[in-house]
């Protein structure tokens, strides 16, 4: 049981099809004249087989222009293959080696997108391949509509691609509409001068562009556009919040699904990537004290595999390689600062959460082990990109608590000038290590882990999921927090805005036989990719169970926004257990493993300690340091006074 050991940001979920293809088309509307061709076919998961249709290599954007923000494709009259996925965005091989390509062509014209959907109203037999006629999608004003669920791949957001997850299972099983899609990476995707000559966060205005398109063209492929959620997992469970925070999506889903990432984390956004676009020209001689418009024209020269080879400097220690940039537009502020609670609790002025966000349904979770992948990163940063060195390294890596409190010091870095009080890090290392066993390197390595998975994955989703339910836009009023409907309804804030509902969760299923890292022990970063898409590789009973738990709560929550029931909401299934809604009070979450159970406070003394004693803690040392320099300050004064008035009396 759980073979798969995932090192990897983005994990490639590809689907044995058991049945041979037929061809369908849509039907052109007024709104959307294109008639789509795509294949219908059947899959099987657990020897249920599913007949399913996908239609890929979509364009959601016209062909983008090289540091330029994407364009919405408005389809023509015509009919479009979609047989053939598109082209991937260029991408290097992230800094553990990982190349998220999937072995698709990569281009600059990379902005495509695919779409599984169920085909609930066919019959094996409907695909008989012996027939020469295309099956028609036949949708119309009586027809059932589908709920929607547009993924956005992980990566790191330097690598990935929407080609690897086929969502054949997750639609059929699940009776849902998945889609997936590209969005541009690293330094072509996050580069920016600062002003209007190189936008900011080109990739995440190009998933906008993707979700406009969803919004305005599902409907032709059976999809109902007031039931879209935007999910993701990694950097796309970060991009996901970003969409549903932006107000320019406010009218285009009405749900999200977070896994494993959230820029409630410290250091997960920047205010400036200028001094990395000099960086780079730099790198690939271009003029750094040039102005803007000619330090992208030459950009503009240089091929896109020398842009995105480029590998540059972290602008702060411990974060992200690429990272989004506030541009008072889709990134208005660092939400950093309105949704932890580390942040929250000392702030003098406080920011608020936008209504369009705290409106939306929303799941959102961990895995119980996370922060095994940030270890990989800073062990590859020993490595050198040397990717043999990486692997002996990651087998042989003895965590000291030297390395240790090197991890500790790293993390709470402002910056590369930056000192960390050491009370810090002893308040740290006294809360993670079990002093009984100082010597036991493997338990040693394991708590490493749970400090990385605590402070950058399991305490911010926890914080955004408090801030999803009880910030309004108006600091003097808060949500009512009345107890919703059985079936999953909402309630009203105190200012008539929809509150959301609230879903929270932690995956536990440990791995085994895991010859990458001997000594890992639990559930690490993006294991649960191939149980939410049902992968066909699953085969052992436990697994299967697990697939159908995720595939069951994640396609119900698509559909209701609520993962015990279907649409129409209907009583929760006696299947799995009631997932409770997440409050402030009890702090229900479910916690998912072969047999998944409500629990109450996840990680709560830890939660404490992250959430309340260190931001206290590191008041109190600094208003030591400050009061410090004062008492330093007047003595120096007064040592000069008293200097000046003995000159005076020798005089």
């Amino acid at each position: 049981m759980f073979p798969f050991m995932y090192t990897v940001i983005a994990v490639c979920v590809l689907v044995d099809l058991s049945g041979a293809d037929r061809y369908i088309r849509t039907s052109a509307t007024e709104d959307t004249k294109t008639t789509y061709i795509g294949q219908a076919y059947t899959t099987v998961f657990d020897s249920k087989i599913l007949t399913t249709a996908k239609f890929l290599g979509i364009p959601f954007a016209v062909p983008p222009v090289r540091f330029e923000k994407s364009v919405l494709d408005i389809p023509k009259d015509e009919v479009f293959n979609a047989t053939q996925f598109g082209n991937v965005c260029p991408q290097s091989a992230d800094n553990i080696g990982y190349s998220g390509t999937c072995n698709f062509p990569i281009s600059e014209d990379c902005l495509y997108l695919n779409i599984y959907i169920p085909l609930s109203s066919f019959k094996t037999d409907d695909l008989n391949v012996s027939s020469n006629e295309q099956l028609f999608l036949n949708i119309n004003s009586t027809s059932a509509k589908y709920a929607v669920l547009i993924y956005i791949h992980g990566g790191a957001f330097v690598s990935g691609n929407g080609n690897c997850y086929d969502g054949s299972i997750l639609a059929g099983f699940g009776n849902i509409i998945v889609v997936t899609i590209n969005h541009r990476l690293g330094n072509l995707g996050f580069l920016s001068t600062n002003d209007d000559v190189i936008p900011r966060n080109l990739g995440l205005w190009d998933q906008h562009v993707a979700i406009q398109w969803v919004n305005n063209n599902i409907h032709v492929f059976g999809g109902d556009t007031t039931r879209i959620t935007v999910g993701g997992q990694s950097s796309g469970s970060f991009s996901a919040i970003y969409q549903a925070l932006y107000p320019g999506n406010d009218k285009l889903f009405q749900r999200l699904i977070a896994q494993s990432g959230t820029p409630a984390t410290v250091k997960s956004a920047t205010t400036t990537r200028y001094n990395s676009t000099l960086e780079l020209a730099n790198d690939l001689d271009c003029c750094t004290s040039c102005t803007t418009q000619e330090i992208k024209a030459c950009l503009m020269n240089k091929t896109a595999e020398e842009i995105v080879n480029v590998h540059l400097s972290l602008i702060v220690p411990a974060s992200l390689p690429i990272q989004p940039t506030v541009d008072g537009s889709l990134v208005v502020e660092d939400p950093y600062y309105f949704l932890s609670k580390m942040a929250t609790s000392i702030a003098t002025t406080k920011s608020t959460v936008p209504l369009n966000f705290i409106s939306k349904d929303m799941l959102i979770g961990v895995n119980s082990q996370d922060g095994d992948v940030v270890l990989k990163f800073f062990i590859a940063a020993f490595s050198r990109g040397d990717n043999e060195l990486y692997e002996e390294n990651l087998r042989s890596i003895i965590i000291s608590p030297g390395l240790f409190r090197e991890l500790i010091r790293l993390y709470f870095l402002k910056s590369y000038e930056d000192v960390v009080d050491e009370n810090i890090i002893n308040a740290i290392m006294d809360r993670y290590i079990d002093w009984g066993k100082p010597t036991d390197y493997n338990l040693l390595s394991n708590r490493a882990i749970d400090i990385l998975t605590d402070v950058i994955f399991t305490m911010p989703s926890l914080d955004t999921a408090s801030a999803h339910i009880q910030v309004t836009e108006d600091p003097s009023t808060k949500p009512e927090q009345s107890t919703q409907a059985a079936n999953g309804g909402s309630n009203q804030t105190a200012n008539n805005t929809t509150q959301g509902n609230t879903f929270v969760y932690r995956f536990s299923a440990p791995e085994n036989n895991n010859s990458v890292i001997p000594w890992f022990i639990g559930t690490g970063h993006a294991a649960e990719v191939i149980y939410f898409f049902g992968a066909y590789m699953l085969q052992d009973v436990n697994d299967i169970k697990l697939a159908k738990t995720f595939m069951t709560y994640w396609s119900n929550f698509v559909k209701s926004g609520d993962p015990n029931t279907d649409y129409p909401k209907t009583q929760a299934s006696s299947q799995f257990p009631v997932w409770p809604e997440y409050n402030n009070i009890d702090e229900q979450y479910m916690e998912l493993s072969v047999n998944p159970l409500s629990e109450k406070h996840m990680r709560t003394n830890y939660r404490h300690f992250w959430t309340d004693y260190i931001p206290k803690l590191n008041y109190y040392l600094n208003k030591v340091r400050e009061d410090g320099l004062k008492k330093n300050g007047a003595c120096a004064t007064n040592n000069n006074n008293d200097q000046t008035n003995n000159n005076n009396n020798q005089t």
